[in-house]
């Protein structure tokens, strides 16, 4: 009796544990012209579990190729910086590479384009509300001078961050960015803050 009351205890101890390899896709894979299906994060469009690491790492097989990644339905819980519940966006192949931006909040979609072979996903949820997370797409294209335009930012209540190209490090010469921020309605705001303002 004592042998299996403590391997009951064993294995509720290892069910709460939550697995980062079984949420995560780190083999997207696409050449110049290659537009994936749309994926799902985690168990979208049902609730998603809490305290979730999901890693995903899109790769375009070359330096000189874009990535655009479409993120649909986002629907991911609201905090201070997005503190919480958030998914960050690195432009290379890991989180220690440049940040595009860190977004939570509901939006009907967020289009973001990265330079280079590699674009790195983190998707988290803490252990407070519930939220459904959202659904990605990702095409590769060929561009021998890529773009450091976001055109499709917002689509509803959120917060993000926006970095210029290379921060915190130099921007590079003759770059000419386009941001465009949609609230969803017109009767909603849209409030920018500067937390770092440095141009020659």
């Amino acid at each position: 009796m004592k042998q299996f009351i403590f391997s009951a205890f064993i294995f509720l101890l290892l069910t709460g544990i939550k697995d980062a390899s079984a949420c995560s896709m780190l083999g997207l894979t696409g050449g110049a012209g290659y537009s994936s299906p749309f994926i799902s994060a985690s168990t979208h469009p049902n609730n998603n579990p809490h305290n979730l690491n999901c890693y995903y790492r899109i790769n375009a097989q070359s330096s000189s190729n874009v990535i655009k990644v479409n993120f649909r339905n986002v629907n991911v819980e609201v905090g201070s910086c997005c503190n919480t519940d958030y998914f960050a966006v690195y432009e290379g192949s890991s989180a220690t590479s440049r940040l595009i931006g860190k977004y939570c909040g509901q939006h009907s979609s967020i289009v973001l384009q990265g330079r280079g072979q590699y674009m790195y996903i983190h998707y988290h949820t803490d252990g407070s509300v519930y939220s459904t997370g959202f659904e990605l797409q990702f095409t590769v294209s060929a561009s021998a001078t890529p773009s450091c335009d976001q055109l499709s930012i917002g689509g509803g209540p959120g917060t993000g961050f926006i970095t210029s190209p290379n921060y915190p490090s130099n921007y590079p010469h003759q770059a000419d960015c386009r941001y465009r921020i949609n609230a969803g309605s017109a009767t909603r705001t849209i409030t920018l803050t500067f937390t770092a303002f440095n141009l020659e």
